[in-house]
């Protein structure tokens, strides 16, 4: 094994150091600078250095996932390299470079590990630095190719701690829609590499939990099989409706600092969408409708708080159904700012623990005093849910860092 150990790494070094002159030649500071403006977080907190290897590594991506990329590549730059050069390129028209997400299963000797990637097919490789301590879990997002005797990663190798796999189908639905309907997430990433590298940037975000859950955005929908109003009297629950020329929202239970289960009619398609903030809160939201109409039992998307932060910050979009709470807003001037605030809480709030509250009013635009009040009435509900869910003996308490939520 230490021999063929030896000749793997040989054959990882070469390839390394070919790369390194192939990168060069594929890059230039204007293709860096021009490609960087296209998101938000060109003005974000990125070293020239990182820059570059993020673009790198999605410029060379670019042009070896393609066999005729890469054959024009090498014909552009045959004048200007040597021999081991055009060999490697030929090597890569042959054996094309290609986007997956892995998860280490067993690391091997020095310097290399066995994934599972490619609808869980086990491939060895040489290993990046990102994989140390990922033995028996952990996804990643990486470029990789065959270097002749084993795979080898280029570039950046992302972590996706933060993340769950529908985040991940949210994202590439963001990033490049139609090649990730029509070829899958590879594709995906071959289309749009940057955005996807750029999620480096938040694979460490912990997530927001209410009362004990994670938070995640779930949301199916469907057409209205009824009159909304049959539905409406065979509802389960009390329900809270307001109306304007487009859409008719209701929102079982609760009320807008709680975020309760909201259903929203199209009136001009007749689409009708459930949205929750949970996957629990998704499941007894169904459950009380079932008697007039029946969402799947999965949503048909769940983001956590996580990329939902990633995606509006790279391409200031958020899920579908959160844009039709705006059009309500020019009617209810009254409560835009605690949507504002409400907002703000949900995407700052990290291991039930609330933001401060001068951060909830510089990013939310409202007052200190009106965010103090806003955090305030979050901590009485919580508290009061705490209280009514802790079994007798702790009832007494009121601090929800010390009552089961």
């Amino acid at each position: 094994m230490e021999t063929t150990q030896t000749v793997f790494a040989a054959r990882v070094y070469y390839m390394q150091t070919a790369l390194e002159v192939l990168a060069n030649l594929m890059t230039t500071t204007a293709d860096i600078d021009r490609e960087w403006r296209r998101f938000s977080l060109a003005a974000g907190p990125f070293s020239g250095e990182t820059k570059r290897r993020l673009f790198q590594t999605a410029r060379v991506g670019s042009i070896l996932t393609d066999p005729e990329s890469t054959r024009a590549f090498a014909r552009r730059i045959a004048p200007k390299v040597d021999l081991n050069l055009k060999v490697v390129l030929e090597h890569f028209i042959t054996y094309p470079w290609f986007y997956t997400i892995f998860e280490v299963e067993k690391i091997v000797g020095d310097g290399f590990l066995i994934a599972k990637i490619r609808d869980s097919h086990e491939m060895l490789f040489s290993k990046p630095a990102e994989a140390k301590a990922r033995e028996g879990g952990g996804c990643m997002l990486g470029l990789l190719f065959f270097n002749g005797t084993c795979f080898q990663s280029w570039g950046e190798v992302v972590l996706l701690d933060s993340f769950f796999e529908g985040d991940i189908r949210f994202f590439a639905r963001t990033a490049a829609c139609r090649e990730y309907e029509e070829k899958g997430m590879e594709s995906a990433i071959v289309a749009s590499p940057l955005p996807f590298l750029l999620l480096r940037e938040f694979s460490e975000l912990p997530q927001t939990l209410f009362h004990g859950e994670i938070a995640r955005a779930c949301s199916s929908q469907l057409t209205l099989p009824s009159d909304i109003h049959c539905l409406i009297n065979q509802c389960r629950c009390k329900c809270q409706i307001l109306e304007n020329d487009r859409y008719i929202r209701m929102c079982l239970g609760g009320n807008l600092v709680t975020n309760p289960p909201t259903l929203y009619l199209d009136k001009k398609d007749h689409s009708l969408t459930l949205a929750t903030f949970t996957l629990e809160g998704y499941r007894k939201a169904r459950f009380a409708l079932l008697s007039s109409v029946e969402f799947p039992e999965k949503p048909q998307q769940a983001v956590s708080s996580a990329m939902q932060y990633a995606v509006f910050q790279l391409f200031k979009v958020q899920p579908y159904w959160m844009s039709f709470d705006a059009t309500f807003l020019a009617d209810e001037q009254d409560t835009a700012p605690l949507h504002c605030l409400e907002r703000v809480v949900y995407y700052r709030t990290r291991n039930g623990n609330l933001p401060p509250p001068d951060i909830v009013a510089e990013e939310s635009g409202q007052d200190q005093r009106s965010a103090e009040i806003f955090l305030n009435a979050i901590q009485t509900i919580w508290a009061e849910a705490a209280t009514k869910k802790a079994p007798p003996e702790q009832r007494e308490c009121t601090n929800r860092g010390n009552c089961a939520a």
